[in-house]
């Protein structure tokens, strides 16, 4: 039984979203570690930095981003905005500009909102503000140096609660209980932290909405802006299959859906991702629109013509399937020098996998068409645009090669397969071996203009065409719902 199977029978009556802070479940902010332990999947890589290491940076960013922002915090006092935009660090891409967020700030930049957008970013790696192409408002580093003691509920109780009905439903499923709670306690007092700030950050700016990436590991934001009344939007991020804890609810749970911090609209990359968030009828048509993705729009269509006869194959890697794929891509290497295929395999690494670079790196020694592309040189979009093929395992970089116009190969390993959806689609096949592998490579060709315009249709569905534009429509509708 698989983690999502398990919740549709546990979560039936309810009882896991009783125990909760400020009026929201706590269930739904513990629910992608849950599914983590029952699924067996890892969805971060090994840790990249040592607990002094850590600490240092956060005082770092207490003495400089932090203050910046509490600077910034008052010079806006009296002020209300349109729509606030929450981003991420990590989600920055590098342009001759500056650093882009890839999903958030074509719509924030719009013309439509007048610079009247509130920006929040969750910081990661410390990038230095001057390498946004648009400052941010504020980082969340004020958070920490700005929260004051309340009276809080004890939230330590109700994550055991929420832990002991959990447990009670395992029967017999091996786990280590002690850590899961540790760490369910560690979710609830961030869970009620951020509700305590952003309620307030809320109250003070007034945003008309608020529109972010990831809520699924953002509860406390969400669960504040509902607080206020104001309208959420999340923007997809990655795949979303059935099998996905962040989006995919039951439909028992719809009753109980103003008690849940999860957002009022989920902005899908096409229809086709809609579509997999409608199966399970607790999502409604209106509240997931086919929005599309700014950063296709940006590549779509600009293909660069193929030069010269030799191969261009682009490995995307993921920290979750590291283990399999690199034994992998040895023997297809070995068997590609053996066949003399004239190509050039370029690795493009996970973020996620910034500290196992080595691993990949060990790779060239076996052929020199072979070469590793860190995680933060070059955008790995425009190198799908630009390969004949492409190669990964369980990755939305597949659908984004079909909307791209790249023929595309998934590696088959054991275990669920978060892809199924991809069947059917005309760009993409399947490998299950090296061997395998090879031959897809060598028989893989560029679209045929005969069905060039079921292609486009194709690519239509995954990612609607005109992102931007979409995504303003939609905030300024549901921004001028909210009274201010």
């Amino acid at each position: 039984m698989t983690g999502m199977e398990w919740f549709r029978q546990a979560e039936a009556d309810l009882a896991l979203f009783e125990p909760s802070i400020g009026g929201f479940s706590l269930w739904p902010a513990l629910r992608f570690s849950a599914w983590q332990l029952l699924s067996g999947v890892r969805t971060t890589g090994a840790p990249a930095k040592s607990i002094a290491q850590r600490r240092a940076e956060k005082l770092l960013g207490l003495a400089t981003y932090g203050l910046w922002s509490l600077a910034q915090k008052r010079r806006l006092r009296g002020k209300s905005f349109d729509l606030a935009v929450i981003t991420q660090e990590a989600h920055r891409l590098q342009t001759p500009h500056g650093w882009w967020d890839l999903y958030l700030d074509d719509v924030a930049a719009h013309p439509a909102f007048n610079g009247r957008v509130l920006r929040i970013e969750r910081r990661d790696f410390a990038l230095a503000r001057r390498y946004t192409v648009a400052s941010r408002h504020l980082f969340t580093d004020l958070q920490r140096l700005s929260n004051k003691r309340l009276e809080r509920t004890d939230v330590t109780t109700v994550a055991d609660a929420t832990c002991d009905l959990f447990f009670q439903r395992l029967k017999n499923r091996s786990m280590d209980e002690r850590s899961f709670r540790l760490r369910a306690r560690q979710i609830a007092l961030r869970f009620q932290n951020d509700l305590a700030w952003y309620e307030s950050l809320w109250r003070e700016f007034r945003p008309g909405a608020v529109a972010l990436v990831d809520a699924y590991n953002q509860h406390g934001v969400v669960a504040a802006a509902k607080r206020c009344g104001i309208p959420v939007v999340e923007f997809q991020h990655g795949n979303i299959h059935p099998d996905h804890p962040g989006y995919v609810w039951f439909a028992p749970a719809r009753a109980i859906r103003d008690r849940l911090a999860i957002p009022d609209r989920i902005a899908t990359y096409g229809s086709y991702w809609s579509d997999v968030l409608l199966q399970e009828g607790f999502w409604t048509r209106d509240e997931v629109p086919a929005i599309g993705s700014a950063r296709i729009d940006r590549i779509r269509n600009e293909r660069s013509p193929r030069q010269g006869a030799r191969l261009r194959i682009l490995f995307t890697s993921q920290f979750a399937t590291r283990e399999q794929t690199i034994p992998l891509l040895s023997e297809f290497i070995h068997r590609a020098e053996s066949a003399t295929l004239d190509y050039e395999l370029a690795i493009k690494v996970h973020r996620n996998e910034r500290d196992q670079m080595g691993e990949y790196e060990a790779l060239r020694a076996i052929s020199a068409a072979v070469s590793v592309v860190s995680p933060y040189a070059k955008d790995t979009l425009e190198m799908i645009a630009s390969a004949d093929v492409h190669v990964s395992a369980w990755s939305t970089c597949h659908y984004e090669a079909v909307a791209l116009g790249t023929p595309t190969i998934v590696l088959v390993f054991p275990g669920p397969d978060r892809v199924e959806g991809l069947k059917g689609f005309s760009l993409v096949t399947r490998a299950t071996s090296a061997a395998e592998l090879l031959e897809r490579i060598q028989s893989a060709q560029p679209g045929d203009e005969w069905n060039a315009e079921a292609r486009r249709e194709e690519s239509d569905r995954l990612f609607r065409h005109g992102a931007a534009e979409n995504a303003v429509s939609l905030l300024r509708a549901l921004s001028r719902a909210y009274p201010q």
